[in-house]
């Protein structure tokens, strides 16, 4: 079993966003296909266990959301206190200046390069 959590792991791991949203529209599909599939004297009984497993799955992931974005504000809150105001001034020169960012900047490929390269 703990071979097959690692495998999963690997391919959450690997994959993006889309490809995991398309593996959990393919899931809710099932359980749609096997909701409908159930007969109609034990759909109660089924929609209550199904909403008791959603609640306890809900509330640990909201929970574990919670704690990490806790965990990044407070790492955040740490690493902003650390930095030096020439650490700042290094970090601000990687990014482009507002104004090339809305006008562009020397750097920019136009056609004339093209031209002068033929």
């Amino acid at each position: 079993m703990k071979t097959l959590i690692r495998y999963v792991n690997k391919y959450i791991i690997e994959n993006d966003c889309k490809v995991l949203g398309m593996l959990q529209f393919c899931v809710a599909a099932l359980a749609l296909m096997l909701g409908l599939s159930i007969p109609e004297k034990k759909k109660q009984p089924a929609f209550l266990v199904a909403c008791g497993v959603f609640l306890v799955a809900a509330a640990g992931v909201l929970a574990h959301m919670i704690v990490k974005l806790a965990g990044y504000c407070k790492a955040d809150a740490v690493v902003e206190e650390e930095w030096t105001e020439e650490e700042w001034a290094a970090e601000e020169a990687m990014w482009p200046a507002d104004e090339d960012l809305v006008t562009g900047s020397d750097n920019d490929v136009t056609d004339d390069d093209f031209e002068k390269a033929e």
